[in-house]
């Protein structure tokens, strides 16, 4: 048998310091994952607006393409 103070100083405390250090690691960890993805939604933002302007001009492109054809087919 030890004492209540030997085993909380040998055991407990040490134990509790490697939680706290892994807690830590794992938070330090969860900020970096975190300003990671919102870096990637601004990216996938930024991408999903020039995509949607490049539809846009290719749907006015057809709908001149098509006024250009049926003019032709006029003349």
């Amino acid at each position: 048998m030890e004492r209540a103070v030997t085993y909380r100083n040998k055991k407990i405390k040490p134990l509790f310091l490697q939680l706290k250090n892994k807690v830590a690691a794992m938070a330090a960890q969860v900020k970096e994952f975190t300003k990671e993805l919102e870096n990637w939604k601004g990216k996938y933002q930024k991408l999903k607006q020039k995509y949607n302007g490049i539809q846009k001009e290719l749907d006015d492109i057809r709908i001149d393409n098509q006024k250009l054809s049926e003019e032709k087919n006029i003349m």
